[in-house]
């Protein structure tokens, strides 16, 4: 997954969509969370997009790559 890309809402789990967990490392999150992205979903007209949150080290851009 590259730092751009944010899942859909139907491939996330519930503690991510709900923001306690990390999209990227899935381990619990604390106050210094930040904004990874939106995940999109619908539900015909019903629109169920999520802001999801990561760890600022997981955030960061990786050297090489």
């Amino acid at each position: 997954m590259s730092a751009a890309t944010v899942p859909t809402v139907w491939a996330l789990s519930r503690p991510v969509r709900d923001g306690v967990r990390c999209l990227r490392c899935s381990l619990p999150l604390d106050d210094e969370r930040v904004p990874a992205g939106i995940a999109r979903g619908y539900w015909g007209a019903h629109d169920l997009s999520v802001t999801v949150y990561a760890h600022p080290a997981c955030m960061s851009p990786r050297p090489g790559g």
